[in-house]
């Protein structure tokens, strides 16, 4: 104020100049005949000629930075490392648990968050971590036959109601790693620690010829 545009003045006439900013702008200052004024509101006196220009420029929004990593075996969303984010942003956070792990909290700035997908409100700097922990469990089949460590490092116990023939180890496209015969016990120990990673089927036949067949995850 006033608006923009030209106005007659007597001389030695005062005008109060205004300048408001719009939403997420801000002044900067005004531009009188060459002399820079930073008040948004002065008054000056009409002597000569005069060209008043006032500056806005826009806010510069607040940003915060995001920190998003994990441990143990799985995947988070967004993924591990560093985003910047403006302030108040929402940010979902997700994460997976590998086979044979399970997913245990979000330490979010301190604070735990048990559910593996949340929501978060980005108001400052944020560190999000994930914990992922191996399923130590022991499978059981038809109740009758279990199955354990699974995941294993190393060695798996089979352990039956019933005597047990055969065992065999056998890969995803079929290629047997182990195979042993006339076991004719009820509880047997397996190797597996010179065996890659990976995913693998434990075929166990009982002395009435009854067939199973269990996954097993090899870390």
């Amino acid at each position: 104020s006033p608006v923009d545009g030209e106005s007659t003045h007597n001389a030695g006439e005062s005008v109060n100049l205004t300048a408001t900013p719009d939403q997420g702008w801000q002044f900067d200052k005004w531009e009188i005949n060459g002399n820079t004024v930073t008040s948004a509101s002065t008054q000056i006196t009409i002597n000569a000629n005069t060209t008043a220009t006032a500056t806005f420029s826009v806010i510069p929004a607040t940003t915060y930075t995001l920190t998003v990593s994990h441990v143990g075996n799985g995947t988070v969303s967004p993924v591990d490392g560093e985003s910047t984010h403006n302030d108040g942003e929402s940010v979902n956070l997700t994460a997976t648990p590998d086979q044979g792990w399970k997913f245990d909290k979000w330490e979010i700035n301190g604070n735990t968050v048990t559910s593996a997908s949340t929501q978060i409100t980005i108001n400052a700097n944020t560190t999000a971590i994930a914990t992922f922990s191996v399923i130590n469990s022991v499978d059981v089949i038809e109740n009758n036959l279990k199955i354990y460590p699974n995941p294993t490092n190393s060695y798996i116990s089979i352990e039956s109601k019933n005597v047990i023939k055969n065992i065999q180890v056998l890969d995803l496209i079929g290629c047997a790693h182990y195979s042993s015969h006339l076991i004719t016990k009820t509880i047997t120990n397996i190797d597996l620690s010179n065996l890659p990673s990976g995913i693998y089927l434990i075929r166990v036949v009982e002395i009435d010829d009854k067939v199973q067949v269990i996954k097993v995850f090899k870390k």
